[in-house]
């Protein structure tokens, strides 16, 4: 026989606990049915990249060590110019131009790069070797206002240049932090990479360089 229930005995109400547990369920439902609508709605941009070729001249930079730096070619190719100028005057020999790019007396060199004179003379390569390995600026140093780099993307022209970088394995960061500063400023942007320890070259013809 059942035993009977006791008179102190609590019979606990359940009906209340559901009804709260069913409006609760039912208001998250609602919730993950208006965050599906929304994001259907939004809009996406993603930059492809897709190379391309382009008219317009390259300003070079090299992100390396985590710092980005303005490999100013212009200045480069100027002193370059000067420089087998004042050979052909001088009527130096081959012997006597070996001798001037081996005693380091002769620069060709702009704010953060100097030419290898002698793969110049030997192999007519533009190879440049960094003056310092701490040259240029960090990924911390490009947001704030005095940042030379924002002083140089403010000066280009849009429709006479593009930006090239050439990127290490170490500076990922501060390629994508300077390219979205382009980006923002509506510049045309182009990269490859280079291995470490492998020298930055031009050659003759100057150096392949497309547009993302």
């Amino acid at each position: 026989m059942a035993r009977p229930r006791s008179k102190h005995s609590l019979e606990v109400e359940l009906d209340s606990f559901l009804d709260i547990m069913t409006n609760c369920i039912g208001i998250l439902v609602i919730i993950v049915v208006l965050a599906m609508i929304n994001s259907s709605q939004m809009t996406f941009i993603f930059r492809t990249p897709l190379a391309r070729k382009s008219e317009k001249e390259p300003l070079f930079f090299e992100c390396s060590n985590g710092r980005v730096a303005y490999i100013d070619k212009v200045t480069l190719d100027k002193k370059m110019e000067e420089y087998r100028q004042a050979i052909h005057l001088r009527g130096l020999k081959e012997v006597e131009i070996q001798q001037m790019a081996e005693s380091k007396l002769y620069k060709i060199e702009s704010e953060h790069y100097q030419l290898d004179l002698e793969r110049l003379n030997v192999d007519n390569l533009m190879v440049l070797v960094p003056r310092k390995a701490d040259q240029g600026e960090s990924v911390q140093k490009l947001d704030q206002a005095e940042s030379a780099y924002k002083k140089l993307v403010k000066g280009i022209d849009t429709e006479k240049n593009f930006v090239f970088f050439i990127v290490r394995p170490d500076s990922f960061d501060v390629f994508r932090k300077a390219r979205k500063l382009l980006w923002d400023s509506n510049i045309q942007a182009g990269w490859e990479p280079l291995k470490a320890g492998r020298p930055i070259t031009f050659g003759s013809v100057g150096r392949q360089a497309v547009v993302d």
